[in-house]
């Protein structure tokens, strides 16, 4: 037990250390001129190490994802259980979008890096549907008791969209405002989109 949580720790700290060293490099010189290399020599790891613990460079800044579906879930599950489930998932996205948006620094950073790097936003999108999709089905389908179905991923699948959508316009816009703001007017135009 206690070399599993040493080893445990060791692997914590290595992530923590690459994390911080990759995003004083982007502070530094920018998102497109650091390289993998630059940060494993920063975080003194070698390369191989930092695809061990990111498949990408664009993935640190994303790297509390399993966090946020943590939150994600938790905050679904202590939705009333009567609540139709879009209802559900869009008042859980605004309060994560919320959470977000409260830790300022973060937001304003990567609004910098979006601004040199364009395509940086990409890579969140994917994860979200990668990490979010399948795991919001099943705690959905166990809150109502039911057997996960078509219309309960594709409602998901929808929703999982726009709040991508809308994540990507609140920081094209500089993040400031509401990103629910963002999130209502995705939501508004899937709406229109379907005629409902």
């Amino acid at each position: 037990m206690t070399s599993v949580s040493l080893r445990q720790r060791h692997t914590d700290r290595t992530r923590a250390a690459i994390a911080e060293a990759a995003l004083e490099l982007f502070a530094e010189r920018g998102f497109a001129a650091t390289t993998v290399d630059d940060i494993a020599a920063r975080a003194d790891v070698a390369p191989r190490t930092f695809f061990r613990y990111f498949p990408t460079k664009e993935s640190i800044l994303f790297h509390d994802m399993e966090i946020k579906l943590g939150m994600v879930r938790e905050l679904l599950l202590a939705r009333p259980l009567d609540e139709p489930p879009y209802v559900s998932l869009i008042a859980v996205f605004a309060e994560l979008g919320s959470e977000f948006t409260s830790d300022s620094g973060k937001s304003q950073f990567i609004c910098r890096l979006a601004a040199e790097e364009p395509k940086l936003l990409t890579h969140p999108r994917h994860l979200m549907i990668e990490h979010f999709e399948d795991e919001l089905v099943r705690v959905l389908a166990e809150r109502a008791g039911v057997e996960p179905d078509l219309a309960l991923r594709a409602m998901t699948a929808a929703l999982l969209s726009c709040v991508g959508v809308a994540f990507n316009d609140f920081i094209n816009n500089g993040a400031t405002g509401s990103f629910r703001t963002s999130l209502d007017e995705a939501l508004a135009a899937c709406r229109a989109a379907f005629g409902s």
